[in-house]
């Protein structure tokens, strides 16, 4: 009898190790590759030193998320935040972005050296990507309110959402805007080669848009307001049309200058005394 009862006791230890042993997840801590990411992950994790194992269960619940200026190069592993609503990863070596969970509504990758952005989840609010080498962005998701993508290499932006509130585009190299939301309130598209953009019955409440290729105020297509250069800022340009004398341009400046110098100095000489 005592036989039978301790075999019965081995065979149920046996039944119910494996669900013990994953009673607290899936053990996910080799996903994490970048050991700078994974020390930060274990500092938001008040009840985990390294080297306990971090399971997928102690990050799901995790809604907030700050691993700024920890010198990461990537955040593999961070699809296992499930349930994230804000991501902070600014001023780290990153190059790249993994798939980032479907429920982030705030982004801030920026001061990186991020040359490209995944798809970005559906529903995002807010994305601070400044400071980085993007050439392109991809697709906006319809729900973003906020864009900062100023000091980068765009030549172009995608369709902007009609939900978008503020963008920040200056310190590119747009030579033209998408056709802007009826709702937004602050454009800063300073610092490009623009030539003209219409902000016909915009709400808008700050507008930057100096040192572009404009020629005159009236580029800005339907804004009647007063450039008072706090709010709304015109001037100066960066456009240079050079037609003082036939045939100089503004590649051919310098040496017609030259010339026509020469020539008044010419007359000068020759005058009489």
């Amino acid at each position: 009898m005592k036989k039978s009862i301790l075999a019965f006791t081995l065979l149920l230890c046996l039944v119910l190790l494996p669900v013990t042993a994953q009673a607290d997840g899936i053990d996910i801590t080799d996903s994490f590759t970048d050991e700078n990411f994974l020390a930060a992950v274990y500092d938001a994790l008040p009840k985990k030193t390294a080297p306990d194992p971090i399971f997928d269960t102690d990050v799901a619940g995790i809604g907030y998320l700050d691993v700024s200026r920890r010198n990461i190069e990537n955040l593999d592993g961070i699809e296992y935040f499930t349930t994230l609503m804000t991501l902070h990863c600014t001023h780290n070596q990153l190059t790249s972005l993994p798939d980032l969970p479907d429920t982030l509504k705030h982004l801030s990758c920026d001061n990186n050296r991020l040359t490209s952005l995944p798809n970005l989840p559906a529903s995002l609010e807010e994305l601070y990507c400044g400071n980085n080498r993007l050439t392109s962005l991809p697709d906006l998701p319809s729900t973003l309110e906020k864009l900062y993508c100023s000091n980068n290499r765009l030549t172009s932006l995608p369709a902007l959402p009609s939900t978008l509130e503020k963008l920040y585009c200056s310190n590119n190299r747009l030579t033209s805007l998408p056709a802007l939301p009826v709702g937004l309130q602050i454009l800063i598209c300073s610092s490009n080669q623009l030539k003209g953009f219409d902000v016909t019955n915009l709400p808008l409440t700050q507008l930057y848009c100096q040192y572009n290729h404009m020629t005159h105020e009236s580029d800005v297509v339907g804004f009647f307001g007063a450039w008072d250069n706090t709010n709304f800022i015109f001037d100066p340009q960066r456009a240079v049309t050079i037609n003082t004398q036939p045939g100089c341009n503004a590649a051919t400046y310098a040496g017609c200058l030259a010339f026509f110098v020469f020539i008044g100095f010419l007359r000068t000489g020759l005058k009489k005394p």
